[in-house]
């Protein structure tokens, strides 16, 4: 009998010693279950914020490009901005980088030209070029920054105007754009 009583009072005072353990434990455990959750909640929040921004920034596009084709300026072929639009916007943008001096959007104009040529030109037919070009323009606005803009004559130049680039920034961009089109 005592020694049940010594098991007893053993397995009593197991317990009293484990429980505050235990007890912290799933405090902890659910401190972080909290945790988790509130940053699914705002990883959640900030991918729908992105997904909104960019289907505004599709519409935008696509506003712009429907204006831009009602007054004849985009290239039928690619659909970027005709390339007979450029030395007009290239002027107009540096207007714009001397009289507004305070905006630093306006800090540097750069503009990127690019040659397109098929791997393999010989054989090569007129529709399979034209299909070429287009899947050219269609990768270069998909990867061009928003506030740059795509010309193109149609027949594998392609050209793009950026403002407010540093030195860095428009060679790495430069760089990137010229590895779509080759």
């Amino acid at each position: 009998m005592v020694l049940l009583a010594t098991l007893a009072i053993g397995v009593v005072i197991g317990l009293l010693v484990s429980m505050p353990a235990l007890l912290r434990r799933n405090w902890r455990n659910s401190r972080f279950k909290r945790q988790v959750d509130s940053l699914e909640t705002q990883i959640t929040t900030a991918q729908q914020d992105l997904t909104a921004q960019s289907e505004k920034r599709g519409a935008m596009r696509q506003s712009y490009s429907t204006l831009l084709g009602s007054l004849g300026l985009l290239d039928g072929l690619t659909g970027l901005l005709a390339q007979k639009s450029l030395p007009q916007t290239v002027s107009s943008l540096l207007r714009r980088l001397y009289t507004e001096v305070e905006d630093p959007h306006y800090r540097s104009v750069c503009l990127f030209l690019m040659q397109a040529q098929p791997a393999d030109s010989t054989g090569i037919l007129e529709t399979q070029e034209k299909l070429l070009w287009r899947a050219i323009a269609d990768i270069l606005q998909q990867n061009a920054a928003v506030d740059s803009w795509l010309y193109s004559d149609g027949k594998g130049q392609f050209a793009c105007t950026a403002a407010g680039l540093d030195e860095k920034q428009s060679a790495d961009y430069g760089e990137a754009l010229q590895a779509f089109v080759v």
